[in-house]
């Protein structure tokens, strides 16, 4: 599973939207669309290794308990 098939499941898990993706990377949400695209069409974009990493890390920081 790549990249951008993880982060489709992860918003699809965890029921998370473009917008709030892009608010815990820090990006625009029309990057994170670029993402979701399937590689067929106008506008996708391979998701790089770093910004999945930096997302997982961002939810983990989320569910620990403060």
């Amino acid at each position: 599973m790549d990249n951008n098939e993880s982060l489709r499941k992860v918003m699809h898990d965890r029921q998370l939207s473009g917008k709030q993706i892009a608010d815990l990377l820090g990006m625009t949400v029309e990057g994170v669309y670029n993402w979701t695209r399937t590689p067929e069409t106008r506008g996708y974009r391979r998701m790089p290794d770093t910004a999945y990493k930096l997302l997982a890390l961002q939810l983990e920081l989320e569910d620990t308990p403060q």
